[in-house]
């Protein structure tokens, strides 16, 4: 007995939504196509952004070797082969 009050409420429900549906349809229309529109203009704006930095990127590529520091002299040595140890004072005794 519920199951069937529940099944004819659905029933009707549905029924009702579909005619909501076809007298509101124009305003359903409007609001999806507002909606695609809005979509499309942030999938274009996302895509120009990511176009604006792959070019910066490229500019940046192209000048980094103006701004790599170079060396005016050669580095210093940092092997300590061959090189005599300094004697420390503390062993010694006056």
């Amino acid at each position: 007995m519920a199951g069937m009050l529940i099944r004819t409420a659905a029933e009707i429900l549905v029924v009702l939504t579909l005619i909501f549906g076809f007298v509101k349809e124009n305003k359903f229309v409007k609001v999806e196509r507002r909606a695609w529109r809005f979509l499309r203009r942030l999938r274009r704006k996302a895509h120009d952004a990511r176009e604006r930095e792959l070019e910066r990127e490229l500019l940046d590529a192209r000048y980094a070797d103006e701004y790599e520091p170079r060396r005016r002299s050669k580095p210093a040595k940092t092997s300590t082969a061959g090189e005599k140890k300094r004697k420390s004072a503390r062993d010694r005794v006056a």
